[in-house]
């Protein structure tokens, strides 16, 4: 969640908050009596009388339109974010001052996977999945590539990043793509 979002929630929060803290306060006024002039009963026939109006009707289909889209973009604004940036090295203490960045890391691992034999391309990035840090590796290889020299070759790219990455448990996973045969 972003600052934007979480400013939006105590804004949020804090206007509903007051809104029904007014209105008890009138509520509990009003039965006890306590507003001058003010009925026993609303009558709320003439001021209401413009809801007979032919575009009320489209105007709160559009407003409640436009509410759903906001609370859409509320949920999807509250989904967690797998992305891995930066996570702390073993050994750096309580404060957790030293820092490895995991994107690095799985951009250098996906170059090395780049530039074995029959890779066309590869691309990496380090995301938490069900609580696990994990460094995702996506080659795409050409449809004549040897899958057993190639499996090899991966094997030690990814031990050489989980050099880099001693001390931290992270997991190393490979998802390729082969290429059709032209």
């Amino acid at each position: 969640m972003n600052m934007l979002v979480r400013s939006l929630d105590r804004i949020a929060t804090g206007a509903v908050g007051v809104v029904l803290l007014v209105g008890g306060l009138v509520a509990f006024a009003w039965d006890r009596r306590l507003l001058i002039d003010w009925p026993a009963a609303l009558d709320l026939d003439g001021p209401l009388a413009w809801l007979r109006q032919s575009w009320v009707p489209w105007v709160a289909g559009i407003g409640g339109g436009l509410v759903a889209l906001a609370a859409l973009w509320w949920l999807i604004a509250h989904i967690p974010a797998r992305r891995v940036h930066a996570e702390p090295l073993a050994g750096s203490g309580a404060a957790g001052q030293l820092r490895i960045d995991l994107r690095t890391v799985a951009s250098r691992a996906a170059d090395d996977v780049a530039r074995l034999p029959g890779v066309t391309g590869c691309r990496g990035r380090a995301l938490r999945d069900r609580g696990q840090l994990v460094i995702e590796l996506r080659p795409t290889l050409a449809a004549e590539t040897d899958l057993a020299a190639f499996g090899h070759s991966v094997d030690v790219a990814a031990a050489t990043a989980r050099q880099v990455l001693t001390g931290t448990a992270v997991a190393i996973r490979v998802r390729t793509h082969v290429d059709r045969p032209r």
